[in-house]
């Protein structure tokens, strides 16, 4: 697992967790904006961005097994306490790993992600179906469509070259574009989902985190979580400090970086 370690060791923790197809890329203006006084752990999940690619036959590529990872990351950089920073897939695994010791976390940020089943009345994108059916292999692993999508829809503004290069130059064959592809498969969408019952236990812990501050950090062009999803978290974490940002997409941090890390700033304040 490839991860960025960033910031003074004696400070306050920092975990960043990246979505599908994105990788720690995403992250850099926050750990440019934080690391003067936090220690900002930024991984790539496995099969993503400058981490390993495991075949099948190696690696699982299971919900479980990626929570797994993440918590032996944290424990052989004995972090005892962390703060959560989460996007889109990061969402997930980052609350599953924090609801296996609560008393770890010291704050939760989350951007457009979700942590719970579908909210009623939302629909899977039509692009996700697409990408977990019967082309799913060809359209994710050899005509790279997932990610080549991601540059272009997910962020309301477009990508400058050097920007969307740097979020497809790690999945730039087929062969490196497995774990997008094993992403978009284990999304727990149904109950007989692998992963649907790491989903609803999630969904269950949230009281453990009712004095862990918490930010919620909102694109409202999302079209994957959209707002049912921010909303359905302000039912679960009540307490928390609410963010929206009518202007940016799925890529919150590249449509509006500057304006998301001041506000993150002045939520970790003392």
């Amino acid at each position: 697992m490839h991860y960025l370690d960033e910031g003074p060791r004696d400070a306050p923790a920092l975990l960043m967790l990246h979505g599908n197809p994105t990788w720690s890329y995403y992250y850099r203006t926050l750990v440019q904006g934080l690391k003067a006084q936090f220690r900002c752990i930024v991984p790539d999940h496995i099969g993503m961005g400058l981490s390993a690619r495991p075949t099948r036959a190696a690696y699982s590529f299971a919900l479980e097994q990626r929570v797994d990872d993440l918590a032996e990351l944290t424990a052989q950089l004995g972090l005892n306490s962390w703060g959560l920073i989460a996007h889109d897939w990061g969402g997930l695994l980052g609350m599953a790993l924090a609801v296996r010791n609560p008393a770890h976390v010291t704050h939760l940020i989350l951007s457009n992600t979700g942590a719970f089943p579908l909210p009623p009345g939302q629909r899977v994108p039509w692009q996700i179906r697409a990408c977990r059916g019967a082309f799913a292999d060809v359209l994710v692993r050899h005509l790279n469509a997932f990610c080549r999508g991601a540059v272009k829809f997910c962020p309301a503004t477009p990508l400058s070259p050097p920007v969307r290069h740097a979020y497809l130059a790690p999945y730039s064959s087929p062969r490196a574009r497995l774990g997008v592809l094993e992403f978009v498969r284990d999304i727990p969408l149904t109950q007989d989902a692998p992963g649907y019952a790491v989903l609803k236990q999630v969904e269950s812990t949230y009281p453990a985190f009712e004095n862990t501050p918490a930010l919620l950090l909102w694109g409202l062009r999302d079209f994957v979580f959209t707002v049912r999803f921010l909303e359905h978290f302000q039912t679960l974490l009540p307490h928390a400090e609410v963010e929206r940002y009518t202007e940016a997409g799925h890529y919150l941090l590249e449509d509006c970086p500057d304006l998301v890390l001041g506000r993150i700033k002045a939520f970790l304040a003392p």
